[in-house]
């Protein structure tokens, strides 16, 4: 028998919600939240991304599972690649999605990170092409971002 009782079967499957499904859940339930914010006001709170990077931290520390040195690595880099488009762009990228795709790197771990940023950049490259040909004066309208990165995120974290 593969379990020796029911309490072992229910253990295990409790150990996959809360290693695997609960960082994600977390994750896409904080996204979510910065995607409405960010379309209703065009800024992310400091508060949201502070809880995100913390509950991200920690399931990492709880989870032997979890690669320290890659969430730490994929948080870097999501943060650092953006702050430098932030800078190249003269803050056409806020730094509340910087701060956000950091927060987001933490859970997903460097190769997901890296691959949740490309179809985020792309899908809303894409977006941003459509508002212009739809209306040659939208090239000036700023586009909330927070969206793109949840898309972005769901992408890479939904098999």
């Amino acid at each position: 028998a593969r379990y020796a009782n029911r309490w072992d079967r229910v253990n295990t499957h409790w150990e996959v919600i809360m290693n695997y499904h609960f960082p994600y859940l977390t994750i896409v339930i904080l996204l979510s939240a910065a995607a409405i914010i960010d379309i209703r006001k065009k800024r992310i709170p400091d508060k949201l991304v502070l809880a995100g990077t913390v509950a991200g931290l920690a399931f990492v520390l709880i989870d032997p599972q979890r690669e320290f040195l890659s969430s730490i690595l994929g948080g870097a880099t999501a943060g650092l690649v953006l702050l430098l488009i932030h800078y190249i762009t003269k803050g056409g990228l806020g730094l509340g999605d910087v701060k956000l795709f950091g927060c987001s790197g933490i859970f997903l771990g460097f190769e997901s990170t890296v691959s949740a940023m490309l179809i985020s950049a792309v899908l809303s490259g894409l977006f941003s092409m459509v508002l212009i040909c739809l209306n040659p004066d939208n090239k000036k309208s700023e586009i909330p971002f927070a969206p793109f990165i949840l898309a972005g995120v769901l992408a890479v974290i939904i098999p």
